[in-house]
Order: C-alpha cells, then sequence, then structure tokens
C-alpha cells in the first residue's frame, strides 16, 4: 500500500462529540445515552486520516485555536504520525466543535456544530503561499459553505493547483439547515468547479450543485462547468460514478448501520487511494463501497475505520 505521492487536505478539523441516542426528544424534554465518544474529527481530518490509514502520505492543512481542543487536534495528528506542518495555530479564534446525536436504530445522526467563528474558516491565502504545489489536492466544501476568508484561499488554491497541472477532488460537504444554498454559497461553488477534476458527493449535494432534482442531469451540468467525471454517494444504496462518457452503477455490500458518521469522509479516501494506484473503474467503485460499509458498522469516525490487515483482505478481494 505504499505510495510516494503526498495528498494536501484543505480544510476543517474538529474536535466530536458523537453520543449514541434512541431517539430525539421532544421540545423541552430529555433523552438518555450510556456513552459518549469524543475525539478528533472533520471532514478534512476524516479524510486525510482515511488516505493514511490507507498509506498515503498527507499533508493536513487547517487552522486551530491556541486552546484545548486545538491541543486535542495536535496530540492526535501526532499519534497517527500526520505531518502537521500545514497546521495553523492562532490565539484570537477557537478550534471548531461538532456534537453527534446519533439513532441506534437506523445510524443516522443529527449534527450541532459550534464553527461560527472556528479558525479554519478564516484561513488566508497568504498563510498557505509558502507550501509546494500539490499533486493531488483534496478540498472540503465546508470552507466553501461556512468560510470567511477560507472559501476565497480554497478556490484559489484550486484553480492555482489545477492549472499546475495536479488533481483536485472537491467533497461539497453541504451543511445548511433546509438543504437550500444562500447565493454566495451557489457562487463559490460555481466558481471553483472549472478547477475541480474530481467531485465527491451525496445525491443532494449534487442536485444543489448542478440545480436540477434528476442526479443524471445535475451531474451533466457539473461537468459542463469543468469537473471531468463525479463519484455519488447513495448511502445504504452503493454509489454511483458519472462522466462525459460513463454511467456506472455498484451496488453497496449488505450490513447493518451502527453510526453513519465518517462514512462519505472514508469514502473520499477510499476513491482517491484507488485512483492513485490505478484500480480500474469497477475497482474503485467496489473498493470504496466496501470501505465506506465497514465504517458504518462501528461507533466513530477514525476509530471505525478498518485494521491494516482487514484493508488488504479488500483489496485482495477486489483485484483478484
Amino acid at each position: 500500500m505504499e505510495n510516494t505521492k503526498t495528498v494536501y487536505c484543505f480544510g476543517d478539523c474538529n474536535v466530536d462529540m458523537i453520543i449514541p441516542i434512541d431517539s430525539l426528544p421532544v421540545c423541552g424534554g430529555c433523552c438518555f445515552s450510556n456513552s459518549c465518544m469524543t475525539g478528533a474529527g472533520g471532514s478534512m481530518l476524516n479524510t486525510a486520516t482515511a488516505l493514511h490509514r490507507l498509506g498515503i502520505s498527507v499533508m493536513p492543512i487547517t487552522k486551530i485555536g491556541n486552546d484545548f481542543f486545538g491541543k486535542t487536534i495536535l496530540d492526535y495528528f501526532a499519534k497517527q504520525g500526520i505531518c502537521t506542518d500545514g497546521v495553523i495555530e492562532c490565539d484570537d479564534m477557537p478550534t471548531g466543535m461538532v456534537v453527534g446525536l446519533v439513532e441506534s436504530g437506523s445510524g443516522e445522526k443529527y449534527w450541532v456544530s459550534v464553527r461560527l467563528n472556528a479558525a479554519d474558516i478564516h484561513i488566508k491565502h497568504d498563510e498557505i503561499t509558502e507550501y509546494p504545489m500539490p499533486d493531488i489536492l483534496f478540498i472540503t466544501g465546508v470552507e466553501l459553505t461556512e468560510g470567511k476568508e477560507s472559501r476565497e484561499t480554497a478556490i484559489a488554491y484550486a484553480k492555482k493547483t489545477h492549472g499546475a497541472g495536479g488533481r483536485v477532488y472537491l467533497d461539497p460537504n453541504i451543511r445548511v439547515p433546509q438543504w437550500v444554498m444562500p447565493g454566495d454559497v451557489k457562487d463559490a461553488f460555481r466558481r471553483i468547479m472549472c478547477s475541480v477534476d474530481v467531485l465527491l458527493a451525496n445525491e443532494k449535494e449534487l442536485c444543489m450543485i448542478g440545480e436540477n432534482s434528476s442526479v443524471k442531469e445535475a451531474a451533466h451540468n457539473v461537468i459542463q462547468q469543468g469537473v471531468s467525471s463525479v463519484w455519488v454517494k447513495l448511502g445504504e444504496n452503493g454509489c454511483r460514478y458519472i462522466s462525459e462518457t460513463e454511467n456506472l452503477y455498484f451496488t453497496p455490500i449488505p450490513i447493518k448501520a451502527v453510526d453513519t458518521s465518517g462514512a462519505g469522509d472514508a469514502f473520499n479516501g477510499a476513491i482517491i487511494y484507488a485512483e492513485i494506484h490505478h484500480f480500474s473503474k469497477e475497482q474503485t467503485g467496489r473498493f470504496a463501497n466496501m470501505f465506506a460499509g465497514y465504517t458504518v458498522q462501528h461507533l466513530g469516525t477514525a476509530a471505525a475505520l478498518p485494521s491494516n490487515e482487514t484493508i488488504l483482505t479488500m483489496i485482495q478481494h477486489i483485484t483478484v
């Protein structure tokens, strides 16, 4: 699983609190739980961790506060053996924090995001110009939907990388209360699409970005904007690959979901890994389904990732 390329991962990081519940309480009521899993999280951090677990060299580019949660993030990277050269520390903004309530029956989750002034949405372009130009850049759309300075930084970084011949992956990761994008967020996605090679979106995100209720038509609209290919995350229904000439569907593996937190991020890592190693589209789709499917059978995000031995078994299964 060794590889010489480094994937630069630009975006959010948080400390996550994942709490399993039977159901949401009524207004003014209370629900109970018997556990609380606390750890590092965020779409960028989870994707970087998945790639690292897969043997890919990664460099997270993010911003944290000089606070307890920031130290938790740094300790996490150190324990994982992940490079922190791209982690910017600041004194005037906090590290993000997210609470996830996970229903025990379905594994679906409800998020409370304490990120309105999180440090990573304030990454300025001049703070990252000293980094070498990446061959592969992963960007999480959190920086486009929530970002202040980081929105413009993400767009400029994608344009510069794409223009220099690098490959840009984007997970929209759109977090809006009613699945309606504000005008400035729509504009940000329109501006970055011409610099994106691979879009890693779920159905709702793709339909919002592609401005069409049909997945196929929305993907076509995105491709017309310059995206080479789209991987559509269908959750329990598997995934789909769409390009200008192909429309391929990959069936899911039969599983019982415990916690869907971080499954999309694991999917991101599996797709990037498979493409780096020149898997066929069939192998890539099957591997991504297996890798993400494994994580939803376990509680947590990074903690739910498969072991090296399990990963090797998956790869042997889809490459034989």
